[in-house]
């Protein structure tokens, strides 16, 4: 496929990705990706679970949407909203063991001429077909477009999975797999596979419970059995900052979307569908 057309679409589709973000005074704490289709913001129902954890902790959390709009400063560009005021947006959703996704009707986000996505059929697309996803990885505050191939296509309990191979990360939950060609949406991002060992879980989860604890002390004499001078220096925090660099930066090319069809038969868009 000629990357003009892949740019073309990404120009006319990118003011309907919509950036998610969860601040604590002006820090970024976390972080999803969602799109605009009929009037409604669709994400991971994941996402508003995350914001839901965090807010009963952190009182003070506020929710900022945002995407890029042309021409238009990004202070100008923000949609700001307390948990609650999100949450109450909810219309329809679906738990992320099952199609993990969320619609919201949030008015805001309607008046800057946002491009709306339109649904595309999933069930023509193959084993092979090159595909794109947009959304904010990884905590950039600009939108990103990686493309992949469909590596595999099967339905389990009733859910329609699409595997990709693809550059999935951290936060593209909720943004949108789309038709390279026409910017058509044919599924919702959902997560990726990382690839890591539970072995692997098991030591980041222990220095994470020792990082306060052992933040600022030396490794090397809590752990004897291994030379000192391969542990020289090092404290609980710097180990749980490199498995977190390892862990961001890792990706086995794998990662998978729910078909859009769940979210085309919710009850929201079945309704509009019978009134037309």
């Amino acid at each position: 496929m000629p990357r003009s057309i892949l740019a073309q679409t990404i120009e006319r589709v990118q003011s309907g990705v919509i950036h998610i973000r969860v601040e604590l005074r002006g820090q970024q704490l976390a972080s999803g990706s969602g799109f605009l289709h009929r009037g409604h913001l669709i994400t991971n129902n994941h996402n508003l679970q995350m914001i839901r954890e965090q807010a009963q902790t952190q009182p003070s959390l506020r929710v900022i949407l945002r995407s890029n709009v042309p021409g238009m400063k990004t202070t100008d560009n923000e949609v700001h909203l307390t948990p609650e005021d999100f949450q109450a947006c909810l219309e329809d959703g679906s738990e992320e063991t099952r199609f993990d996704y969320a619609i919201l009707r949030i008015p805001e986000l309607l008046t800057q001429g946002r491009h709306e996505f339109c649904f595309g059929s999933p069930r023509q697309w193959r084993m092979g077909d090159e595909v794109a996803l947009l959304g904010y990885p990884l905590n950039h505050q600009n939108l990103t477009c990686h493309t992949g191939i469909i590596s595999s296509r099967y339905r389990r309990n009733g859910v329609e999975y699409i595997q990709l191979d693809a550059s999935i990360n951290p936060s593209n939950s909720g943004g949108p797999l789309i038709d390279p060609r026409t910017g058509e949406v044919i599924g919702i991002v959902t997560r990726r596979h990382d690839g890591f060992t539970e072995l692997f879980r098991q030591v980041q989860e222990f220095f994470e419970e020792q990082r306060g604890r052992l933040a600022n002390q030396p490794l090397a004499p809590l752990l004897p059995q291994y030379p000192e001078m391969e542990l020289k220096g090092l404290t609980a925090s710097n180990i749980v900052s490199l498995l977190e660099q390892l862990k961001r930066s890792a990706n086995v090319g794998i990662g998978y979307a729910f078909s859009i069809e769940h979210v085309a038969t919710s009850r929201v868009f079945a309704a509009e569908q019978d009134s037309l």
